[in-house]
């Protein structure tokens, strides 16, 4: 029997269960049948347009992305509009739109730790753990951030061009003081500043995320930590490739034929100039 797009959900589900995500989050399948069989399979960021168009050219069943398609209740579905020609796309094409987000980041190979292993990290911890599954083993592995050990102690000037050339990003915002130490890492990719209690309670010398916002800094500087704000893109597009392979290996266990794929020739939105 050929693979359907609900066997390669369930699996998706055994790797980021939905039950992990924010209860603000819009996780699981957002264009297409359970039953359409799937044969190829892309994985990336963002679900864009042109994503969308390149996967149906390479003869992609299936588009599995971190952020979502509906990240906000759609009250019309205008078929002129980006969103209406995706979903009209997705329809055509019978290439069904899933997406896992805030469940990914928490997941045991998921977005952090994708990030945590892209800086060499080492004896990774949960930096916050969802407390929505503190009774059950899901507590073990699930959580917001990770906070790690560098393999020896550099400097933060030293580890911001370590940040800038792993994640291949356009640019590093730095706050702290670039002499000051760093063994200690805390990760939290895409948009970390709700994190920022958990990070100095955590004893890391510096936060590694995005999104940092003006106000945030100054609170860093005042406790006399450091931030690389690597941005938002950069901190999660490091997840492809690894979900993608992932996927791959445990798909070939039960479905060999079916072709996972990552596309991360995605751009920044962000330059720096």
């Amino acid at each position: 029997m050929p693979s359907t797009v609900a066997d390669i959900l369930a699996v998706m589900e055994r790797i980021a269960p939905k039950a992990n995500a924010e209860p603000w989050d819009s996780v699981g399948l957002a264009v297409g049948h359970p039953d359409w069989p799937v044969k190829k399979i892309w994985v990336a960021l963002d679900p864009l347009e042109e994503v969308l168009e390149e996967a149906a050219r390479q003869g992609a069943n299936l588009l599995i992305t971190h952020h979502p398609l509906f990240f906000t209740p759609v009250q019309s579905l205008n078929l002129a509009s980006t969103l209406g020609r995706i979903v009209e796309m997705a329809i055509t094409k019978k290439i069904a739109i899933f997406c896992a987000h805030t469940n990914l980041d928490k997941a045991r190979q998921g977005v952090n730790t994708a990030l945590a292993e892209a800086l060499g990290l080492g004896q990774c911890q949960i930096l916050a753990p969802d407390a929505a599954c503190e009774a059950s083993e899901e507590a073990k592995i699930s959580g917001m951030g990770l906070v790690g050990e560098l393999p020896g102690q550099t400097t933060l000037a030293d580890f911001a061009q370590k940040v800038k050339t792993a994640l291949a990003a356009d640019c590093v915002r730095m706050v702290g003081d670039k002499d000051a130490p760093v063994r200690r890492v805390a990760v939290c990719g895409g948009s970390g500043s709700s994190l920022l209690p958990k990070f100095f309670e955590s004893g890391a010398h510096v936060f590694v995320t995005g999104d940092i916002r003006y106000h945030d800094a100054l609170l860093v500087l005042e406790k006399g930590r450091s931030i690389l704000d690597a941005g938002h893109f950069s901190t999660e597009l490091t997840v492809v490739k690894p979900l993608a392979r992932l996927l791959g290996q445990e798909l070939a266990k039960t479905w060999p034929e079916v072709t996972v794929c990552a596309h991360d020739k995605q751009k920044d939105p962000f330059c720096a100039v």
